[in-house]
């Protein structure tokens, strides 16, 4: 299965989703063991869990759609979508019209629970948070709030529900609404092998509203143990801000960019994983020259938007905000980059933030901690 999540505030849909797949299919090697952020796949005579494929289709500069469940019905769904949308006016009516007409001669009648879509759609006015199948009734509804599908337990659906009404109240920019969403929801499968039901890897989306789509901006991700980043800081004599050396304290940098439709992620050791879809990127191949064959060095210039730091023996998330330029942050500063070392210097604000800890709970909205930093140098 899969796990994709939408919400909506006054003036956006947001939409986001994992990169794991699930097939009975057993042919094929693996070329990875793990996915981008360490999980292991699965992968034997009963089932395929992959890291895979971006489960978010950008139909057109004002429609989404994510789904969850059986791949081969939700091409065929999505792709009646499409085909139909070039036919009709655009309007949420007509939309809501051409989903019905496309799931009813293309999902099967005999499984309820095949697929789930969750679609954003936005006119010239407003932007619209659909959902197709959500509860396994195969209605389509449109949605005020929240709304999620896929495989993943209900407890996490809970918790991201009730994460979800929490920021939505805070006075964030959309766009860092949607990286603070995503960068919790990530961390779901650093503190649980979520794998086993189906979900993991990359967590990404998109937002909507009547100025057009904006996917998720590029990402660092780092995993740390606070255990070993107080020792080695503790040993440190050097006056702050202190120097690290991120391999050391066996972590994990994740740097994950979006170009034209389709994921890249990198890890430490340089080695690029891409994540697409047929209607993100139908001619990959133009994509790629594109992208890596006339651009080899589009991980190397080290400046992402975001900077997300993951406590793997706590739950805390740090996330960096307009890290444009990384040599002038006031927090940090990268030194070296790739090969299997990520050296860092930390000053003592950062530092603190990312030794913090909550008491802990069996509740984890109440022990997360989450702090948010905006870099002003940028």
């Amino acid at each position: 299965m899969s796990y994709v999540f939408g919400w909506k505030t006054e003036s956006s849909v947001f939409i986001s989703c994992d990169t794991a797949l699930t097939s009975s299919k057993k042919e094929g090697n693996l070329r990875f063991s793990k996915t981008s952020f360490g999980e292991n796949h699965i992968f034997n005579e009963d089932m395929r869990i992959t890291e895979e494929m971006l489960k978010i289709f950008q139909l057109s500069n004002n429609i989404l759609i994510g789904f969850a469940g059986d791949n081969d019905v939700a091409f065929d769904t999505v792709n009646n979508i499409k085909i139909l949308l070039q036919f009709r006016e655009s309007n949420i009516d007509s939309l809501i019209e051409i989903i019905k007409q496309s799931t009813e001669n293309c999902v099967p009648e005999d499984n309820d629970s095949s697929i789930g879509l969750i679609v954003g759609f936005s006119d010239s006015n407003n932007s619209y948070l659909l959902s197709y199948n959500f509860d396994g009734t195969r209605r389509i509804l449109v949605h005020d709030d929240t709304v999620q599908i896929g495989s993943i337990s209900n407890e996490f659906k809970i918790l991201t529900k009730k994460f979800i009404e929490a920021f939505v109240n805070h006075p964030l920019p959309d766009s860092e609404l949607l990286i603070t969403i995503n960068s919790i929801v990530q961390s779901y499968g650093i503190h649980d092998y979520l794998i086993k039901q189906g979900v993991g890897g990359i967590i990404t989306g998109a937002m909507l509203n009547v100025h057009g789509i904006l996917w998720q901006r590029d990402t660092t991700h780092l995993l740390y143990n606070s255990i070993d980043l107080s020792k080695k800081v503790v040993n440190n004599t050097a006056p702050p801000p202190k120097v690290v050396n991120i391999d050391n304290l066996s972590p994990q940098v994740v740097n994950i960019i979006m170009r034209d439709g389709a994921i890249v992620s990198q890890d430490m050791y340089e080695q690029k994983r891409i994540y697409g879809n047929i209607f993100n990127t139908p001619d990959f191949d133009l994509w790629y020259k594109r992208h890596l064959n006339n651009n080899p060095e589009i991980f190397n210039n080290k400046k992402p938007k975001y900077f997300v730091f993951y406590m793997i023996d706590s739950w805390n998330i740090t996330i960096l905000c307009g890290t444009n330029k990384i040599k002038n942050s006031k927090y940090f500063n990268v030194s070296n980059w790739g090969g299997g070392e990520f050296y860092i210097t930390i000053s003592q604000l950062l530092m603190d933030k990312l030794l913090k800890k909550k008491q802990k709970s069996k509740d984890v909205f109440k022990s997360l901690t989450i702090n948010r930093i905006l870099d002003e140098e940028q």
